[in-house]
């Protein structure tokens, strides 16, 4: 079902995948769009198949709200929720919430006020988790060309930037032109179930849109402890292998020459990044039932497919000091010491 009333002339489309989203997250999401004092915005939730009372929460929600429509799909992931939010959108520029997310009050007025400056993809301010923004900052004093800002998204070195609370890698913290992004053509990848947004953001960059930042808090990313992806996966390592195998085939249909040696270098660290995420889904569980033996065979098996990402890139630091430990000691094939490293991790962590 989908509502057919529309807000004339939106400029703004933002557009909302939801699955499986908290009951009380989604109300804060869907409260703080409806307080939006913004008279040029729809609102797009796509409500990807979800199996539990998500969808008709969002009815009942759009219902004597013209501003709402709802999309209701079969489920087929947030990439394919997020292309049928782009295929239906009317605005100039496109904006991507999460379900368990907000937006600020006011936000969408603040950026219609300042209307002239948009750009092709224009940044603003998250107030997000730490381990994805970086410290806060009031404003960015440069931004980078769309080259640097695809390789840190590669190589998970946005800090190194010093953008404060802009994101780079989620599609989420931008304003995008709707025309723009259809010219180039650059869409979700469906079928990828880990870093879609990595994957999105790198494609959209690649054509060297105009960009542009604006000092205005627009996002507030919630952490949401119910993810799947904080929980054991013993798929970790196919999803692993999956992503990474796209991200490198956007690197080498988008970028040539020197270009694709620098992001495919990148990669490397993309590809470390996946190699821990492995050992922490899945190898390293607690959740994992496998006797320690296995976990141990396991774990060899894995460094030795990934073999190649152990040895960094010059000029790339490794994301934590615990990667660069662990990644240097299997670089020199030192895999019981780094399995046992790592199990110490786990212990403190937990």
């Amino acid at each position: 079902m989908m509502y057919s009333r529309e807000t004339p002339h939106p400029f703004f489309s933002v557009v909302v995948p939801v699955y499986k989203v908290p009951i009380e997250l989604l109300m804060e999401c869907l409260n703080s769009l409806a307080a939006q004092d913004c008279a040029y915005a729809e609102y797009i939730i796509v409500d990807d198949g979800s199996p539990d009372s998500c969808g008709a929460i969002c009815d009942e929600f759009a219902e004597g709200r013209p501003a709402f429509r709802v999309v209701h799909t079969s489920n087929r992931g947030v990439s394919h929720a997020r292309n049928v939010g782009i295929d239906f959108a009317r605005g100039s520029y496109v904006l991507f919430v999460d379900g368990d997310d907000r937006m600020p009050a006011d936000f969408l007025k603040q950026l219609y006020d300042a209307r002239d400056e948009l750009e092709e993809v224009t940044f603003y301010d998250c107030d997000a988790d730490s381990s994805l923004t970086g410290e806060a900052r009031q404003e960015v004093a440069q931004l980078p060309g769309p080259f640097a800002l695809a390789r840190s998204i590669i190589s998970f070195s946005e800090h190194d930037l010093d953008l404060g609370r802009v994101v780079l890698g989620s599609p989420w913290g931008k304003a995008i032109s709707l025309a723009y992004l259809r010219n180039v053509g650059t869409r979700f990848p469906e079928g990828v179930r880990k870093a879609q947004d990595r994957i999105f953001m790198v494609d959209l960059l690649s054509h060297e849109p105009r960009c542009n930042y604006l000092p205005i808090l627009g996002y507030v990313y919630v952490q949401n402890a119910d993810s799947v992806s904080h929980k054991y996966n013993p798929n970790a390592r196919e999803i692993a292998g999956q992503t990474c195998a796209n991200m490198r085939r956007v690197i080498e249909v988008c970028y040539k020459g020197e270009g694709r040696d620098e992001m495919l270098e990148a990669l490397r660290i993309f590809r470390l990044t996946f190699f821990y995420e492995i050992v922490d889904l899945d190898i390293l569980s607690c959740d994992n039932p496998k006797p320690r033996s296995e976990r141990f065979a396991d774990f060899k098996k894995v460094a030795r497919d990934y073999s190649d990402a152990f040895l960094l890139p010059k000029g790339f630091a490794a994301p934590s000091r615990r990667i660069a430990v662990s990644s240097n000691l299997l670089a020199r094939g030192h895999f019981r010491l780094a399995f046992e490293a790592l199990e110490a991790y786990h212990r403190v962590r937990r």
